[in-house]
């Protein structure tokens, strides 16, 4: 990690600009063209097989950027991995295109710092049935003064038959990690409940007037984290403003909603610290 400090905007940047060079060059791609969005994933059930070996070396690297610094790499790489038991040329190029995306985008940051005035703020979103078995996908992105210091993009257990379902299964999983989100903010020194953003009206007014016991289950189970002060309350968010988006599919230019800023050239009058993990 490299832990880029600028002391007149009293902010931190932390990225991993070597390890993306070194990973480049390990799978000899550093002279690849980039390019500057992700691409949607259409499987071929006609493309050829291949060793399956390279594939999960790759993807493998790629979690290491995915799961540290670089939350926009979430969807796609776990998306992929879901392919590599049947890997093909067509998963290998897919692979190669996030490279090209990685290699344009090596200078990627987490910004740290008080970017916003918004306190604690959770964003949830997900996608219906658009994984493998048709499986739903639910992404959760948590930010602190508008840095962002939590993400998670996840294939639901649970089989949703529609979108308002999908919705409030991703909303139970986000509000249930407060359990542990909730103290480690306290220990920031943050006395602040989290303002959860969701982007489906339906899944707030379902809340109220749940359609059976299975969706009352859960939407008890929100309603009572609200009446016990864990929530602080439940807004709505348009879907071109909800940074969670970016963590169920591919929607292209993200960065910005992500909390993440383009450092590609170290400037002046900044602490740099570099940390190598063995790990």
């Amino acid at each position: 990690l490299t832990i880029e400090r600028d002391r007149s905007k009293k902010l931190i940047y932390i990225n991993q600009i070597d390890y993306t060079d070194s990973i480049l060059d390990r799978f000899n791609l550093s002279d690849i063209k980039p390019i500057d969005k992700l691409h949607k994933f259409v499987p071929d059930v006609n493309s050829e097989s291949i060793d399956k070996n390279e594939m999960e070396q790759k993807i493998g690297s790629l979690q290491y950027l995915a799961c540290r610094t670089r939350p926009d790499l979430a969807y796609i790489v776990g998306r992929l991995a879901q392919e590599i038991p049947n890997s093909t040329v067509n998963l290998r190029n897919a692979i190669t295109n996030v490279f090209r995306y990685v290699k344009f985008s090596r200078g990627y940051s987490l910004v740290l710092g008080n970017v916003d005035k918004q306190p604690y703020v959770i964003f949830v979103d997900a996608s219906h049935g658009q994984e493998t078995k048709s499986r739903s996908r639910s992404g959760c992105i948590v930010k602190v003064f508008g840095s962002t210091i939590y993400w998670s993009s996840t294939i639901q257990e649970i089989q949703a038959l529609s979108t308002a379902e999908t919705e409030l299964n991703a909303l139970t999983f986000a509000v249930d990690q407060l359990s542990w989100l909730n103290p480690l903010i306290k220990e920031f020194g943050i006395n602040s409940k989290p303002t959860i953003m969701e982007d489906n009206q339906a899944v707030l007014s379902m809340l109220e007037r749940p359609r059976n016991k299975k969706f009352k289950l859960r939407a008890d189970f929100v309603k009572d984290q609200l009446d016990r002060g864990e929530i602080y309350c439940l807004n709505y968010k348009p879907s071109k403003e909800q940074a969670a988006d970016a963590l169920t599919k591919v929607i292209g230019h993200v960065s910005g909603l992500l909390g993440l800023q383009d450092r590609s050239f170290i400037r002046r009058g900044m602490l740099v610290l570099t940390y190598w993990s063995t790990q």
